[in-house]
């Protein structure tokens, strides 16, 4: 395992990441567009658990007992969970996560966590996923899993509500825009193909600052006439609702970095309790987002439950 090998673009993800570090959950699932990349953070991230002497920067050392198990792949309180690659499946198997699972069973050694580090999310089969889930719902308090995607769209809605959401940007969006373009920080990508108007937009995201009656009925009113595919507004909410929490945790923004104002101002009145729960029924809605639901009344019913995450 290769650590101490943070690139400059890494460098605030990684310092986000680590303000976590007390706050997690016992899952994060770790999106990016480049594999390599999001592995390299990742692993780094799992670095910073296991090395005795942090350097200046909180990044590890690469030279202390842990560093060194870590690099020869024997550390006793991590577990990589990857296809087998003398295998001619191309899966995680369930042999390999009931592996796994004996070994968060087994209690910590040399520090306070168990961490398995799951590199590829999207090679879990049917059964793996679902042996996988009963895990993260049941999991000891030391467990710790770090799960790697570079396709959240692909990941099983029932994994991903059990995790916490963090996505990182890719190198190259500082060289292509500054944190005013919202889009090329939404989709990853220099040149995005924008999926609604700049009126769309403005009328979306007036919804998200100030959620009034007025506001909502309108949003409906105008994304059910003018077409506006469902799933992508319960994307952008879904988005949205992530960016008020990860404020709250770390005082960051990874898309929405132009609305901080409003943000910081929704962070001050929200309930959280609340908000997790309109995540996950977000998540459950978007498993239909192509069935033919009342489109319009199913975004006001989103959007005044939304409302009432400020009541």
């Amino acid at each position: 395992m290769l650590i101490n090998t943070l690139h400059n673009w890494q460098i605030n993800d990684y310092n986000t990441l680590l303000s976590f570090r007390n706050r997690l959950s016992n899952a994060i699932l770790i999106q990016g567009q480049d594999r390599t990349e999001v592995n390299n953070l990742a692993v780094n991230f799992i670095a910073s658990f296991c090395c005795e002497k942090l350097n200046y920067n909180d990044i590890a050392c690469g030279s202390c007992r842990g560093c060194s198990l870590l690099k020869d792949n024997s550390h006793p309180d991590l577990f990589i969970l990857k296809n087998d690659k003398d295998s001619k499946s191309k899966n995680i198997t369930i042999d390999l996560v009931r592996e796994m699972i004996e070994f968060v069973s087994l209690g910590t050694h040399l520090i306070d966590r168990k961490v398995v580090f799951i590199e590829d999310v999207n090679a879990l089969n049917q059964s793996s996923s679902n042996a996988l889930l009963k895990i993260l719902e049941e999991s000891p308090l030391y467990a710790l899993f770090i799960i790697a995607a570079d396709n959240m769209s692909k990941v099983l809605p029932t994994i991903k509500s059990r995790c916490y959401k963090f996505i990182i940007k890719p190198k190259r969006v500082d060289e292509f825009a500054d944190s005013t373009n919202l889009w090329v920080l939404y989709y990853e990508n220099p040149l995005p193909e924008v999926e609604i108007s700049s009126e769309q937009l403005e009328i979306l995201l007036n919804v998200m600052i100030k959620p009034s009656v007025d506001n909502i009925f309108k949003c409906a009113e105008v994304f059910y006439s003018e077409g506006v595919r469902f799933g992508f507004v319960l994307e952008f909410i879904y988005r949205w609702l992530t960016e008020i929490t990860t404020y709250n945790l770390a005082g960051t923004l990874s898309i929405f970095c132009s609305y901080e104002e409003n943000i910081k101002h929704l962070v001050n009145k929200v309930s959280y309790k609340h908000l997790f729960y309109l995540s996950d029924w977000i998540i459950f809605l978007l498993g239909w987002a192509n069935h033919p639901l009342n489109y319009k009344l199913q975004i006001e019913n989103v959007l005044f439950s939304y409302q009432q995450l400020f009541a």
